[in-house]
């Protein structure tokens, strides 16, 4: 009986070696980290030739189809969208979005996170597409990006804010795309603020003596 005891420890030892010895071999083929792509420093630009007292700009909302750092491309404009296995965001693509407007804006003017009295406008932005769209022959490749500002005072819808940008990309890469997406993200924040200030200048010249209604406006 103490012999077949044994011998069934030895063996159960045996299956245990064995068990360490092949999760070893896995744990030593552990995929590399994924690189981390990011948006780089913000453009430089000119001194600004308008402020405002303080605006409010709250995270931003985002349609996002998979995961909230995941490097997104597709095939074709209704193509499914994908991911990029060894890539991923520093940060979700709205965080960086907004990191870029939170500074392009601070040369205007404070900018809070939040509002701290009904005065005080909030710039509230959707990031509704930020994607590397290759052709349908995957010969070539453009970065697309496409958001919604809404800004609103006091429950007051002030003005609305609809625009894509798009850049053709340099190669059939995640690097090529992400300085694509840059680009494009760039120059439709350069178009936001162009739009913000002449809405917030048209909402400051209608909401002091006079009594005409708030001017709404919109672009696309």
């Amino acid at each position: 009986m103490r012999r077949n005891t044994r011998t069934t420890a030895r063996m159960l030892l045996g299956v245990a070696v064995m068990a360490m010895a092949l999760t070893g071999c896995g744990l030593g083929a552990v995929k590399p980290a994924p690189t981390r792509l990011d948006l780089g420093a913000p453009a430089t630009v000119e001194q600004p030739s308008w402020q405002f007292g303080a605006l409010a700009l709250p995270p931003f909302n985002e349609a996002r189809l998979l995961g909230r750092q995941d490097v997104i491309w597709r095939q074709g404009v209704d193509g499914m969208p994908k991911r990029y296995a060894t890539y991923l965001w520093r940060e979700a693509p709205s965080d960086l979005v907004r990191e870029r407007l939170f500074e392009r804006l601070s040369a205007h003017g404070a900018v809070l996170p939040q509002t701290i009295n009904a005065d005080m406008p909030q710039l509230q932005v959707t990031l509704m597409q930020f994607e590397q769209v290759f052709s349908s022959d995957g010969a070539s490749n453009e970065a697309v990006v496409s958001l919604q500002a809404v800004l609103m005072r006091d429950g007051d819808v002030l003005g609305r804010f609809l625009a894509t940008e798009t850049q053709p990309g340099q190669a059939n890469n995640a690097p090529a795309g992400a300085q694509a997406l840059r680009q494009a993200t760039d120059q439709l924040i350069a178009r936001l603020v162009q739009w913000l200030s002449g809405t917030l200048s048209s909402e400051i010249s209608t909401a002091a003596p006079t009594t005409r209604p708030i001017t709404r406006s919109t672009t696309s």
